[in-house]
C-alpha cells in the first residue's frame, strides 16, 4: 500500500451518493487510471475525474503526515528520536493483567489523536519498539498500517473498553 493507494475526504462534511456515503477522517482505497493526458480515480468502487477528485479528496500520506508535524510525532519530515517517542506515547491497558491488550495514543485535543494497534502481545517496551518502526515505514511512504486498522485516527475520547476509535 503506497502513499498514494489511501484517499480521505477534505474537510469534515459527509460526501453522499444516491447509494453510497463516503465519511471525513475514514480512509479509502483509490487507484488512478490514466490514457491520453486523462486521469480518473475509483475512489471505493466510486469513479472520479481529476477536477472532483481534486475537490473532494487528498492523499492519506499527506493528512497523516500534517497531523503527525502537529502533534509532535515528526519534526522537518524526521521521526523524532526513540526516547522522545515513548515519552509522548501515552499507552492504555485493556484487560486483566494475564490476558491485557495495549492501545497506544499520541494527540488529542481538538486536532484527534492516533490510536496504534499492536499486532502482538508483547511487553511494553517491545510494542513501543515496534510501534516506532511502524512510523518510521509511513514515513516511508508504507500505509499498509492504515488500511488494516493497526493505525487509527480519532477525533473523540480514549475508548473505555479496547476498540476501534471514533472519527464520526
Amino acid at each position: 500500500m503506497t502513499k498514494t493507494n489511501l484517499v480521505v475526504l477534505r474537510g469534515d462534511k459527509e460526501l453522499e451518493f444516491e447509494t453510497d456515503t463516503l465519511y471525513p477522517n475514514t480512509y479509502y482505497r483509490s487507484i488512478q487510471a490514466s490514457e491520453n493526458d486523462v486521469n480518473e480515480y475509483i475512489v471505493y468502487g466510486i469513479k472520479f475525474d481529476q477536477e472532483g477528485f481534486d475537490k473532494n479528496f487528498e492523499y492519506a500520506y499527506d493528512k497523516v503526515m500534517r497531523d503527525w508535524e502537529n502533534i509532535g510525532l515528526i519534526k522537518k519530515g524526521k521521526l523524532i528520536s526513540k526516547k522522545a517517542f515513548n515519552e509522548l506515547a501515552s499507552v492504555h491497558l485493556y484487560g486483566k493483567q494475564t490476558n491485557n491488550l495495549r492501545i497506544i495514543f499520541f494527540g488529542g485535543g481538538e486536532s484527534g489523536r492516533y490510536g496504534f494497534y499492536p499486532k502482538y502481545r508483547e511487553n511494553q517496551a517491545k510494542q513501543l519498539l515496534a510501534i516506532y518502526q511502524w512510523c518510521i515505514n509511513v514515513i516511508e511512504g508504507d500505509m499498509t498500517y492504515f488500511d488494516f486498522q493497526y493505525i487509527q485516527f480519532g477525533k473523540y475520547g480514549i475508548p473505555i473498553y479496547y476498540g476501534n476509535l471514533r472519527n464520526n
